[in-house]
């Protein structure tokens, strides 16, 4: 579901300007998503946070709500509406870190 449906791909495809690239999708092989998600994270420690991180839970996360919305709400949003809602998430999460921060 996170990298193997045509809808979840067009989302991830979304952010490639990001800089989340293809090969940091969760594969197939992988049973768990901890286990791609700790790869991911190792991949990037040598480097400063540049946000990649952050962007790829939330673009996760927004796929999996938007699974369940369809299963137990019988709803469902256009690639381009949940598209929008992440990057609106990324937006807040970057407002409120930057007010952190300071």
């Amino acid at each position: 579901m996170m990298a193997d449906c045509a809808y979840s791909m067009q989302v991830w495809n979304a952010f490639s300007s990001m800089g989340v690239a293809a090969q940091q999708l969760p594969p197939l092989d992988h049973h768990r998503f901890k286990h791609w998600w700790a790869s991911m994270i190792q991949q990037h420690q040598a480097q400063p946070s540049s946000g990649i991180e952050q962007a790829v839970i939330y673009i996760a996360w927004n796929i999996w709500k938007e699974r369940c919305r369809r299963v137990f709400d019988g709803k469902e949003f256009t690639v381009a509406q949940l598209i929008l809602l992440i990057k609106q998430d990324i937006s807040n999460w970057t407002t409120a870190y930057n007010i952190w921060e300071e």
